[in-house]
């Protein structure tokens, strides 16, 4: 399986809302300012400085496997935050960090079985993993949207082997890979936000970086707009309110495990 590739310059543009989430589960962990961090899928690196700017004296490593995002992320570096490209499904760490913290990224990862092993291995004893991810019946609308649009004529063969990109677990399925991978306690909460689209190009913009990215790579350059276009139309006519804004339903897993403070 390769990683994607992304435009980190755009989906900084078209990833507020995830951000904007990012922000409420850094709030939610109880820094001292003095650990060392390890951020998952970090993307454009907005919330992996916001993650060093609560640890001045500690540091923040902010991993993605997208030359793009790296790019767009090594803009944002510190004395104590720094970016690197690596892939999540190969972390080579061990009882180096005090958090590992990912956002809007571990659905990327289709063996989370073996990443929750990985991010368990990484963490000190007592370590705390926090994440929020996208959980089973997110975006359902654009899901649709998309799918319909594979089943057309034009489509068909390019898609005939399509591995589709996203896990997106239950709560009580990832609950059972963070106990099997070690953690002595599993915190996993769903949460359910509705995300409004301000308009047509915003939904758009949210489209195209990252979302519809794993399907046009399947598809020859000649088809690729005609799709993109066609996944859009049907999304806006799923969405689009009467005002104008268009209306998403995104589910997520909230997630907070430690590992064993006795480990060795």
């Amino acid at each position: 399986m390769h990683s994607h590739e992304f435009n980190g310059k755009k989906y900084a543009l078209a990833s507020g809302h995830q951000t904007a989430w990012g922000a409420d589960l850094i709030e939610m962990i109880p820094l001292a300012g003095h650990e060392s961090v390890l951020d998952l899928g970090c993307g454009d690196g907005r919330t992996t400085l916001r993650l060093a700017e609560c640890v001045p004296n500690g540091t923040v490593l902010g991993i993605d496997a997208s030359n793009g995002m790296i790019s767009a992320a090594r803009d944002r570096e510190t004395p104590n935050c720094s970016f690197r490209l690596m892939d999540m499904r190969e972390l080579p760490y061990e009882n180096i960090f005090d958090v590992v913290f990912s956002n809007a990224a571990l659905h990327w990862v289709t063996d989370q079985s073996a990443l929750a092993h990985d991010i368990c291995r990484a963490l000190k004893p007592g370590g705390l993993f926090a994440a929020e991810f996208a959980a089973a019946e997110n975006c359902p609308e654009f899901t649709n949207a998309v799918r319909e649009t594979m089943c057309e004529k034009q489509y068909e063969e390019a898609f005939a082997g399509f591995v589709w990109p996203w896990a997106m677990p239950s709560r009580t399925e990832f609950a059972d890979r963070l106990r099997d991978a070690g953690f002595v306690s599993a915190d996993v909460q769903e949460v359910s936000r509705e995300q409004v689209f301000a308009d047509a190009d915003a939904l758009a913009a949210w489209i195209d970086q990252p979302c519809i990215v794993p399907f046009l790579e399947y598809l020859k350059p000649s088809l690729r707009e005609a799709f993109r276009r066609q996944v859009i139309a049907r999304s806006l006519a799923r969405m689009q309110q009467t005002d104008g804004t268009c209306l998403e339903h995104f589910r997520r897993l909230r997630v907070f495990a430690r590992k064993d403070a006795k480990e060795a």
